[in-house]
């Protein structure tokens, strides 16, 4: 499907996803601004992930799928519920639907509103997708784009400066997120302890703190268990506070999660760890990222129709590797 570069004044994204594929969606959100000159872009998404597009400045207005009534556009009577729908898409010149499948009945019910003025978009690559999960909707809408460019708008900065290195507090602030949206992308928490043992034996004044999200407690008890370094557990409470104690890091540890994407996408010296997800496909923005992985192991599984292995992935590099980068990044 290829757009056709008319201008639309006022445009209107639904995207209901994680952390991590909403990063990834925000080079694409930025260029449609240009691509259609639009005035507004305004987003329906789940409601913290629309305050931080707010307050990045990424779109003009978000508004929360929780309380939308965008549900009633599943059944054949939405004809008479339009009125209750927030944001009506009627008031938009476009809306563009990320969708899991093109038979979506949201994804049906907007091309008989709207007509040409809906489009459907893939809400995730496919499973033979070779290029960087960024690029799917540019290339699904006929957008002009490079890795390069695409690396540019995906850069995130706050309206305030992060704490510098030298006024971050006593010692350098290392920030570990252990957890993911599936557990099978976990780097097992016995070596992130083992990271955090050596590395503080080899750097004294490191201090170590570690992000607790609502499907981490799992991950967490484990590093409680193994852990030999002092370290504080930090659980924000929104995403604009996780924003805030990101930029208070001067490293970040991380597997290939929603948190990963944000804090490289920040400008954080970032390490992030791939097991059985494509890091080709899905590796970190950010400009002072490092991915880790053993890739000649076997091919990546997940999101893949074939089975997936079970016991912790082969691709995980070991721990060694991981403190070895570690140490290489903060000298940077």
């Amino acid at each position: 499907m290829r757009s056709k570069g008319r201008s639309l004044e006022r445009i209107l994204v639904r995207r209901i996803c994680g952390l991590g594929d909403l990063i990834l969606t925000i080079p694409w959100l930025r260029a449609l601004r240009d691509h259609f000159s639009s005035k507004e872009v305004h987003i329906l998404c789940h409601e913290e992930q629309g305050e931080l597009l707010e307050v990045l400045g990424i779109v003009e207005k978000a508004f929360p799928d929780e309380g939308c009534k965008w549900h009633l556009l599943y059944g054949g009577g939405w004809r008479s519920h339009l009125s209750h729908l927030r944001p009506d898409p009627r008031a938009y010149d476009g809306v563009f639907s990320f969708s899991s499948s093109p038979e979506d009945p949201i994804a049906a019910s907007l091309r008989e509103i709207l007509g040409e003025r809906a489009w459907i978009l893939p809400g995730r690559p496919p499973a033979d997708f070779q290029q960087h999960a960024s690029t799917l909707p540019f290339s699904f809408m006929g957008m002009k784009w490079s890795m390069e460019r695409i690396k540019e708008l995906a850069k995130l900065e706050l309206s305030r400066s992060p704490l510098s290195e030298e006024s971050a507090g006593e010692g350098w602030l290392l920030t570990l997120h252990p957890g993911s949206g599936s557990p099978r992308k976990n780097y097992p928490p016995r070596k992130f302890a083992r990271v955090m043992e050596d590395f503080s034996k080899e750097v004294p004044c490191g201090r170590w703190r570690i992000l607790e999200g609502p499907a981490d407690g799992e991950a967490l008890s484990q590093i409680l268990l193994f852990a030999r370094v002092p370290f504080q557990v930090i659980k924000p409470s929104s995403l604009l506070e996780l924003i805030d104690v990101l930029s208070r890091s001067l490293v970040f540890l991380g597997n290939d999660s929603g948190v990963t994407h944000l804090a490289s996408c920040l400008g954080k010296k970032t390490i992030a760890i791939f097991g059985p997800s494509n890091h080709r496909v899905w590796h970190p923005l950010g400009p002072r990222t490092k991915v880790l992985l053993a890739p000649d192991r076997c091919e990546p599984c997940h999101l893949s129709p074939r089975t997936s292995c079970t016991g912790p992935c082969k691709r995980f590099p070991s721990y060694r590797v991981v403190l070895s980068a570690l140490v290489d990044l903060l000298a940077e």
